[in-house]
């Protein structure tokens, strides 16, 4: 569906549920994330179709993230309908394999797909990365796509998170 540099991105599928899995049950891909790590393939599954769910109903979602040239998935993400003070946002999440971390993918992954939801999707709709206030790649991340911490939604949904905002 959207093709970077080095990435193609894709809507989810069940083909590469153990693949996903893989980084799903990574103790490292997972350290940040409120849910834990998955324990079985159909855990996995699961989101897959809760995902594939979200596409079929706003036509957008999450993404599966493909190495362009050895077309192996190295992780996943996108934007996702939440509501915050009864306002919609569009939250954003990225989760990538270990090995693939800090070589750019997530930056690159993730501006193509603002990018391509500014296209179909309201621009009036802030959107929104929350992560761990110990999760420093993920604020250098948020920093770097232009996105502001706005420090009075801290620990509002978890002890420990803080919210970044970017209007549209």
């Amino acid at each position: 569906m959207i093709e970077t540099e080095r990435l193609k991105i894709i809507k989810p599928t069940l083909q590469y549920t153990k693949e996903l899995f893989q980084i799903h049950a990574h103790i490292s891909s997972t350290l940040y994330t409120p849910a834990g790590k998955h324990h079985t393939a159909n855990d996995t599954a699961l989101m897959i179709e809760y995902w594939l769910a979200d596409w079929n109903n706003f036509g957008y979602g999450y993404f599966l993230f493909l190495d362009k040239y050895s077309h192996q998935l190295i992780g996943s993400g996108g934007i996702k309908n939440i509501y915050l003070d009864q306002f919609k946002v569009l939250n954003l999440y990225y989760r990538l394999h270990p090995d693939k971390t800090g070589q750019g993918y997530a930056y690159e992954a993730m501006q193509s797909i603002i990018q391509w939801i500014d296209t179909i999707v309201g621009k009036e709709i802030k959107m929104l990365i929350r992560t761990d206030r110990e999760n420093q790649k993920s604020i250098k991340l948020a920093n770097r796509l232009g996105f502001v911490n706005d420090d009075t939604y801290n620990d509002y949904i978890a002890k420990g998170d803080i919210f970044y905002f970017k209007n549209r």
